[in-house]
């Protein structure tokens, strides 16, 4: 004869308290996961902000208030041609300042030329030498000419429109016409740091200055 359970067992089962129903598996599930997320998100934002700072902390950039930039008209001693800052309107340019007779100037020249070949198609770059005699500018570039472009400031009155104190001294011109950041003495310009933030800068990921 089969043994039938109990009536009265059945009706007083009660379900075991260690068995999760699905609903509570679904949200579990999918608080885990926006509990990731938001772990995720949180840890690329802050290496993000931790690489800014140390490329800030590489590149010294000086905020200037945003002033128009002053003209820059002289004619291009490199090729013979007229050259006017106002022509690069709506283009990122880099103005150098700097001498043959300043050692750390002409230190920095080939990382500015490595740079220019790097981002030439993004930013302009232009060299502003204050020396006394053109012919010594000739002698330090030689057979091999930059790629960009190398002005004469005879009487350094774009140098002191500019504020120029202490040489070198660089400047960053933004699309609009104004002096997006200043960087006082030399750089290595083409290190990691330094085209990683001129990329930046231009691409509208940061900005010149600060985070």
């Amino acid at each position: 004869m089969q043994h039938r359970p109990d009536a009265s067992f059945k009706k007083g089962h009660k379900p075991n308290p260690f068995i999760v129903g699905q609903t509570t598996k679904a949200v579990f599930n999918w608080s885990a996961f926006l509990l990731l997320g938001v772990l995720l998100v949180f840890t690329v934002s802050k290496r993000v902000t931790y690489r800014k700072l140390m490329v800030n902390h590489i590149m010294e950039p000086t905020p200037m208030g945003n002033p128009t930039a002053p003209p820059i008209a002289p004619k291009n001693q490199t090729t013979k041609m007229p050259f006017d800052l106002s022509a690069y309107r709506g283009q990122w340019v880099f103005v150098n300042f700097w001498a043959t007779w300043c050692a750390p100037c002409r230190d920095e020249m080939p990382s500015m030329e490595m740079l220019n070949r790097k981002l030439g198609q993004k930013m302009k770059m232009v060299a502003v030498t204050v020396d006394q005699d053109w012919n010594e500018v000739d002698r330090f570039f030689g057979q091999t000419q930059p790629t960009f472009d190398v002005l004469w400031d005879k009487d350094k009155s774009i140098s002191k429109k500019y504020g120029v104190f202490k040489f070198p001294e660089s400047f960053l011109i933004h699309p609009n016409g104004t002096v997006a950041a200043k960087f006082i003495g030399p750089r290595d310009w083409y290190t990691q740091a330094s085209v990683s933030y001129f990329n930046e800068v231009i691409d509208g990921v940061r900005p010149a200055t600060g985070l």
